[in-house]
Parts: structure tokens; sequence; C-alpha cells
């Protein structure tokens, strides 16, 4: 009885050895079972064709129509007495029903439904093979009758592909599916196109006409050299599982070079493409007819080149003693394929050992390594070194992954080190074998780009997270491997990128890329309405900044050129617990989880801190505890991150050249001083200042829906914003310059300066931006007279600075000569100075013009500066000086730097120091006998501010 055995093969569809033969009835059961019905729903569930493609190559097979040593038509070991017949694009609602039909013709032993979940699979028994004078002709008669058939009673078309011999059949999963063990056998034979009906007669001989046509040129090839060199080529890629065909490009030209060679060809053509992941038998079939028809190559030299340039010998063996050499590998290793690598590479990788072999001088085969080496990935780190991730496997089944620098790759005895490192490898072979095995195993690694930077890749054109990368040109998101591995098309090729912070080569280093390791992808339902009117609800006026700050960040690449190489940042200015950390810490979270602040104020370097800006572009980065007195080179290397100038450094190599760390995320810092300590860093910020400490009830229930939001993640928000980058690109550069001039307009102050200008101009484009996107959860208007206002407010501090220094400089000049005096204009207790601002501003505006002193403030003015300056102002109270009870202006009287204090009686004069918590000092100079104009030094230096 026949059992009608087959090949069956593991997967991928690049394997193409079997593993075993197999019965139809042991196919029946692992496609009726659930063995790969996971992997069968995965395919079946995919929305993208070409994913649903790359998935349903990676199942394993049968090639129901015979069994082989290789699955390649020349490898055929017998025909099995079956035919597969593919039924494609079937509608859902036809499905059942032509299962159903199929199932009660007599003929057919076997109907499942395909991986797609859209196709019918048809397997017939057939019989005839001994009337034809190939095998290759029987089964395009049977295929070319049954089609006829089902064309004739269901209207069907069927796949062409099943005329072939190899075609494959990928296993599937279907419970119901129907099988007949018994079924009759279709019976085959040369005439039966006579029992075609009348119309098909014409057509059907046409075609088995331009079989025995092919067959013939097959045979008129068989001895030609060009064509038994492309078979040579074809059987290194399959043999290396080498892919020519990815770019389209190349895949064309050799259409083009191998239909030079006619029909004969055609095989080899389809044995190229279908190495490709997603090959397609009818796409690849009617390309060679296309390429047949235009005709455009008059040879197959193209095809040649593009296989030499991929390491391949396109020659012959040019010699006996060649032919002898191969001819005597082969009689000693005992199997072709090893044999040929042999040849080829001086070692050969032993199957049925799993272990490397070569040959010594005798010629005996000696085992040279105890396990077997995937290269997974070569990987070029950009910094003039690469490293390459390879899976080793001993004989005992320890598997590990070993990621190798290339300079470890080059010595046999480094290599014995590295591998020795994780466990039972041994490596007997010398630096010759190395470097042999290095070539046969470098043929089939992938490149791939390391991505050191998260955030927004240029030359990429995506925005990478620690877990994966989001693709700006179609708007999808790729999520790393196990290995931290990407795939993505860039320029319609395919591209490996690594993204190191998750990958389990890394899994036991659990102190590194720490910071990346926040940096990730979170999918979650927050919806992005919900969480912009929190945020705002919690943060209020400055919650308004932070969330157009955000999208700033996201695009700082773009706004940075735009505004002629400059970006601002926001400083959060404010007393411990009143909010400032929390805003920022909370915008973090756009990024994936909470990342931590850099303290400017701690061990941390200026290197340091500008190797942050480094790690993400376009991310956000916090510097926190930011105080005036910080060492001058950390303050102007914040002054650089405005300009984005980075840390500079001299190489270490023969040369004078130097590197630079770029700053390529946008920087928000925040501190319990302003950033007054010269006026190029006070106008490269956005000041929000924040006061309130006490908190309700319900402002602290909104916090905790807020931090609800956080925990479930919003980094998919920042992914929904990346979709408008090209807008961005198109529109900001306009509408930054058009809201420049606007605001300068509604300003209307030529002396603000024009950083502040530009920066208020930057939030107010961007927030104009997001207006049109209907994403701001507050007016337009209202934050246009917030930017104002806090435009005017900066400028009042700035220019106050100087003029309040020279007010209290009078002040001290109007104590000296008496004009006023303690107890009748101004009140000194317990470390404060109470003035009566309205009592002693006249006396202000005689003593300035005396000293002729051009710019003289008027009272609402003066009153406006000195109340900006946040080191000593306190606040405006009411309080009884002599015998008036009137409001005064509260000062913290050490913060001024003047000397107020006046009594003839030493005795309480010192206790009027103490009081004002101050040390005595009789042999301190007068403050008349210093600098220019009256000013003591350290006052003059205020007065430059």
């Amino acid at each position: 009885m026949n059992t009608y055995k087959f090949s069956y093969y593991p997967g991928p569809i690049r394997s193409v050895v079997p593993q075993r033969e197999i019965t139809l009835q042991e196919a029946v059961e692992m496609i009726r079972s659930d063995r790969f019905k996971a992997e069968v729903l995965q395919i079946r569930n995919a929305d993208n064709p070409d994913i649903r493609r790359g998935l349903k190559n990676t199942l394993p097979y049968f090639t129901f129509s015979g069994t082989f040593t290789k699955r390649i038509a020349d490898a055929l070991k017998s025909h099995s007495g079956l035919i597969v017949l593919d039924f494609d694009d079937i509608e859902p609602k036809k499905l059942e029903q032509l299962k159903k039909d199929f199932s009660s013709i007599d003929f057919v032993a076997l109907v499942f439904i395909s991986p797609s979940g859209a196709g019918l699979k048809v397997v017939v028994k057939i019989d005839g093979e001994k009337r034809f004078p190939t095998v290759a002709a029987y089964q395009q008669q049977a295929f070319r009758s049954l089609a006829q058939f089902f064309d004739d009673n269901f209207q069907l078309a069927i796949d062409e592909s099943g005329k072939d011999v190899p075609r494959v059949c990928f296993t599937s999963w279907d419970s119901n599916l129907y099988f007949n063990a018994t079924s009759k056998v279709y019976p085959v034979s040369p005439d039966m196109d006579e029992a075609l009906p009348s119309g098909d007669i014409a057509t059907a001989r046409a075609i088995v006409n331009s079989d025995k046509k092919e067959s013939d040129a097959e045979t008129q090839f068989s001895d030609n050299k060009t064509l038994l060199r492309v078979k040579h080529v074809v059987e290194q890629l399959e043999s290396r599982n080498l892919d020519l065909t990815s770019g389209y490009d190349d895949w064309q030209l050799i259409a083009f070079s191998l239909a030079s060679l006619g029909e004969s060809a055609r095989e080899y053509f389809h044995r190229v493409s279908q190495i490709y992941a997603f090959y397609d038998h009818k796409a690849a079939d009617d390309k060679f007819t296309d390429a047949i028809k235009k005709g455009r190559f008059k040879s197959a030299a193209k095809f040649f080149s593009l296989a030499n340039a991929y390491g391949l010998d396109s020659k012959l063996p040019r010699t006996i003693q060649e032919a002898q050499k191969a001819n005597e590998a082969f009689q000693i290793i005992g199997n072709r394929i090893e044999s040929d690598d042999y040849i080829k590479y001086g070692l050969y990788f032993k199957q049925s050992t799993g272990t490397y072999w070569s040959l010594d001088l005798k010629g005996i085969a000696r085992e040279i390594s105890n396990f077997k080496l995937r290269v997974l990935y070569h990987i070029n780190t950009g910094a003039d070194e690469a490293y390459r991730l390879m899976q080793i496997t001993n004989v005992h089944g320890l598997d590990k992954i070993l990621r190798i620098n290339t300079d470890d790759f080059v010595s046999a005895g480094s290599f014995k080190k590295v591998i020795a490192r994780l466990g039972n490898f041994i490596f007997k072979g010398a630096d010759q074998d190395l470097v042999r095995l290095q070539d046969m195993l470098q043929r089939h690694e992938l490149h791939t780009e390391n991505i050191s930077t998260l955030g927004w890749n240029k030359r990429g054109k995506f925005y990478g997270f620690a877990n994966g990368l989001f693709d700006t040109t179609q708007n999808t998101f790729h999520k790393i491997d196990e290995f931290g591995i990407v795939t993505k098309e860039k320029d319609g090729q395919k591209v490996n990128y690594f993204i190191p912070a998750l990958s389990k080569v890394f899994a036991d280093k659990d102190d590194l890329f720490m910071n990346e390791k926040k940096f990730i992808y979170i999918d979650s339902p927050v919806k992005y309405e919900d969480w912009a009117k929190q945020y705002v609800q919690v943060f209020g006026e400055n919650g308004r900044i932070g969330l157009v700050f955000w999208v700033c960040a996201l695009f700082s690449d773009i706004l940075f050129k735009s505004m002629g190489l400059r970006m601002p940042m926001p400083f959060s200015y404010g007393k411990r617990g009143s909010g400032k950390g929390t805003m920022t810490q909370s915008l973090t979270r756009m990024w994936g989880l909470k990342q931590d602040q850099i303290m400017l104020g701690g061990a941390t370097t200026i290197v340091g801190f500008m190797r942050k800006m480094a790690q993400f572009s376009n991310g956000l980065v916090w510097l926190d505890e930011y105080k005036n007195n910080l060492p001058i080179k950390v303050i102007e290397s914040i002054k650089n991150l405005y300009d984005r100038i980075g840390y500079e450094r001299g190489k270490k190599d023969n040369g004078f050249t130097t590197e630079s760390t770029p700053i390529l995320s946008a920087v928000w810092l925040s501190g319990q001083e302003m950033p007054t300590a010269e006026p190029a860093l006070f106008t490269r910020h956005i000041l929000l200042t924040f006061a309130e400490t006490k908190r309700t009830e319900e402002q602290r229930k909104n916090y905790r829906d807020l931090q609800r939001m956080e925990d479930l993640g919003l980094s998919h928000l920042t992914m929904d914003m990346l979709k408008n980058r090209e807008h961005f690109a198109k529109d900001f550069q306009g509408i930054y310059e058009a809201t420049l001039r606007e605001l300068a307009t509604d300003v209307n102050n030529n002396e603000v300066d024009e950083r502040l200008l530009g920066n208020y101009s930057m939030l107010l484009a961007v927030a104009k931006m997001m207006d049109k996107l209907n994403m701001l959860p507050f007016a337009i208007e209202d934050f246009k007279k917030q930017c104002i206002d806090m435009v005017m407010h900066q400028y009042f501090i700035l220019k106050g600075s100087d003029d309040t220094s020279k007010f209290w400089q009078v002040v001290e000049q109007l104590v000296t000569t008496y004009q006023i005096s303690e107890d009748d204009h101004f009140k000194l207790a317990n470390g404060y100075i109470y003035i009566y601002l309205q009592d002693v501003y006249h006396h202000y505006v005689k003593a300035m013009h005396d000293r002729r002193e051009v710019n003289v403030l008027d009272k609402p003015t003066l009153e406006n500066y000195l109340k900006s300056d946040s080191k000593s102002y306190v606040g405006r109270i009411k309080k009884k000086i002599g015998k008036k009870y009137s409001y005064a202006l509260q000062f913290n009287y050490k913060e001024l730097d003047v000397d107020l204090i006046r009594d003839p009686d030493e005795t309480k004069l010192r206790q009027k120091y103490e009081e004002m918590k101050l040390e005595y000092n009789p042999d301190k100079e007068e403050s008349g006998s210093s600098g220019e104009e009256g000013f003591p030094p350290a006052q003059q230096l205020s007065a430059d501010f």
C-alpha cells in the first residue's frame, strides 16, 4: 500500500535541506492538531501584508510532490504520487462552502485552510509517471488537467506554482480539515489534452508544447558552459542562504540577465528569488516573463558580476586538478555540501556532530571545535570599532549569546579566551583556521547600525526609544527583538539597527544604560486631551509653558536652526516645596519613565552633565540646584547649552584634532535662586516663578489624578506628536518670524532684550501651531498675554538690577549726610529693613540730579524694580516707623550690601549689628572710600549687571 511519503522542512523558507520524510497521515495530524496554532493565528491577525508574508515564511513546510535531498528539482529522490493545488484570495463567505464542495470530489485526499486564512489547499493522489519522459512533464500535465477541471466546475484559478515538483506548501492549522485516506487516484496521461473542451484545446496544447520546448531547451543547454556557471552560483547561494535580491533594482537586473539564456534559466531565477524572505512565486514568474519579452541584456554577465560582489565563485573548475581535488574531498568527507564548503573555505560544518572540521596535511578529517556559531549581526558603533553578536552552541546543548569585539576575532588566542569565559566552548584550531571560519560565517552576517543616541535620528528618519523605534516616514512603531535589534526600511532597503539598552546581551549589566532604560515607548489608554487639560490644571500658567515646551523639545533641532542657532531654556525659580521640581519631572514622563535630574550643586562634573546632553536627541534634560555662586566654568557651560556648543577636548592621537560632545536635547533648569549671575545668562532663560507652597485638598486630588496618568504611560503621546514633524519642519520658521515681529510690536519697548523676545516668540509660535492642531487646553490669546507679561517681568528684573543698586547707594549717601534717618524714613529690625518709599523718593530724585544721573526712575517703576529683586525683597506690609503707621517695603538687609547702621554709642552700635545678624567690625573702611562714583567695589559689579 502506498503511504505517500514526501519531505518535511523545519523552516524558515530559506532552509532548503529537509529534516525528514513523513507520510500524508503525519502531515494531516500536524495540521489538525494545535501544534502550529499560535503561529498561524499570529499570521491571520496581522494587518500588514508584508508582516503576514514574513511570518508565513518562518513556518515549517512540505514538498508534497516528492522527497528531496535538497529543495531543488535536480535533488529529487522520487515523486510522491501527490500534487497540491493552491486556491488563494477566496471570499470569507465562500470559503467553507468551497471546502465542503471540494470534499465531495472522490479523487481529493485532503482539504485544509491555508495559513493566511483566505485560501484552501487541496491535495490529490495522481498516477501515470511512467508514461512521461520526465518527472517535470508528468507534474505539469497533472497540474494542467486538474486546473482545467476546477476552472470548468468552480470557475476558480489555481496558483501556477503548483506545476513545479519542489513546490512548497506551508504547514497550517485547521482542526476541521477534510481527509480521505481511501480517496481515488487521479490518472494522468500525455494525451489528456484530447479530452479538454474544444474552447480550451488550443490553449492547453500551446501550454504542453511550450513545456516540451522548455524541456528541449533545457536539454540543449545542459552542456552549455554559461548555464552551468549559473547553476554553480545558484547552488552556492542556496548552500549559504545568501540573498542577492533584497533590493528591487538588483532583482530586476538578475531577471534581465538570466532571461538572456531563455526559458532554461527560469528555474534558476526562481531559485535565486525564493531565498528572499518575501518571495512570491507569481511575481517572480511574471518578472522573468517580462524580462524575456523585453530582452534588454544579451548575456548573463551582470548576474555573475553581482555574484562576485557578494564573494561568490562564478567560475567553474578550470582544471582537471581542481575537479580531482573536489572529488577527493567528497570521498573523504562523504557529503557534497560539506565537501563543497571545504573546497571553498578550507573547513566545513559537519551537520551530524554540530561542530567545525578541517582536513590535516595527511588528508585526515579532524574536529576543530566543540561548538557551532551563528552570526546574528555585525554592529558598527561608528567609533572606529565594531563587534559581532553570535549565537554559540556546544555539543552538550549549552547555548549562549557571544558579543565579540573585532579585535578579539582576528587572533585564535584571544578568541579562545573570550569563548572560554562563557563556559565549555573549545576552539582547537590555529589562526588560519579562525580566518577560514570568519570567511564562512561573515558571508551570512547582517550589517547592523548601532544606535548610541536615543531620540531623533536624522539619517534613519526615526525616533528611537530603548524598546524600539518610531518610523516618521510610515508613522509606525517597530519593536526590538530579544537581542535589541529592530529592522526597518531605508531607501527601499531593509536596515538593521541595534539598540543596546534592553538587549539580552546586557541583561546582567544593571549599571549600564540606566538612563536609556527609562527612555521607552509605552502604549497606554491615556488620551492627549485628558492629559493636557490635567497637566495645566495642576500646574496652572506655568503648566501652559511646560506643555508647549514639550513640543519645543520634541522638535528642538528644527527650532534651533529656524531661530538662528539658539535654543532657549526654561528656568523654574522658587522655594523648596513650591512645585517647581514636580512639574519638571512630570514633563520628563513624556519620554517614558521618570528621569532623575542632574544636580549642579553636587558632584556632577561639567563633562558629566554635558555627556547627558548627547544621550538623547530631541529629548529633555533637567538641571537642578542652580546657584549664582556656581564655578565660572559651570556658568559658561550653561550659557553654551543655549547655543548648543558642546564640551571640547583634545583627541588622544598623534594629531592636533579635538572632539566635541554634541548638545542634542532641550534643557530645563531649576533652583532657589534666579539665574542673575550675569545678564547674558539671564536672557537665555524663560523664567517661571513658583510661589505657592500650601495646596488645597482639591489641588492634591488633581495631582494624584495626573500621577495615575503618568503611571499608565505617556510616551505614546510623544509618538503621536511626532507625526507632525514634517508640518513643523515646513511651517515653523515662517510662523516664528511673524510672531517675533508681532510680539515686538505688542511689547513696544526698544529696550527689551532681543533674546527675550526670541525666547517667548518660540513658545508663542509653537503654541499657534498646536492651536491649529486643536492641541491647546487654553485660549491662544490668553497664552499670548501671558508671554507678554513674562517678557516684561524678565525685562524689569534685568533693567532693575542696575537702577536698584544705585537707589540703595543713594539711600546710604542720604543717611551719611543726615538727610534721612532711621525711625523717620526707615526701620532696621531683626535682619530686615522697612522703608517708606513715598517718603524717601523725593530725596532720591534730588540726589540723582545732584549727581547728574540721566536715568532717574519714576516712583512706580522704581518700586517695580525693587520688588523684582528676588534675593532681597520680602514683601509690602504695614509697619510703624517713628510716629507714622503706613505701608512699607520689607527687604533682607544683608542682601543689599549697604551700611545704614549709625549710632554714636558704641555699645548700642554693637547691639544693633547683632540684631541685624551682622558681624561688628569697628575697623571696617567707610563706604565712601571706594569705587567709581562713590560705589563700593562689590556694588559697582552689581551695578554693571
